[in-house]
């Protein structure tokens, strides 16, 4: 039998430590971002596109996080 995702024990690391792994990359891609060179199409451009959606979703999970008290 294939154990259920939606096990109890396993709800505080989805909704606690995925956020803060959210957050952490949305920071990273920041500072790749202002090292990256610039220019048009570049990886300064990639970078800041994935730090918004990254820190955007980690923001709302974080928030999903502190509203189930994770």
């Amino acid at each position: 039998m294939i154990p259920s995702i939606f096990r109890t024990e396993l709800w505080h690391p989805m909704t606690a430590h995925f956020p803060l792994a959210l957050l952490v990359m949305g920071g990273a891609f920041r500072l790749l971002g202002a090292f990256a060179p610039l220019g048009r199409n570049t990886l300064r451009g990639l970078a800041a596109q994935s730090a918004r959606l990254v820190t955007v979703t980690g923001t709302v999970t974080a928030w999903v996080a502190w509203y189930t008290g994770g």
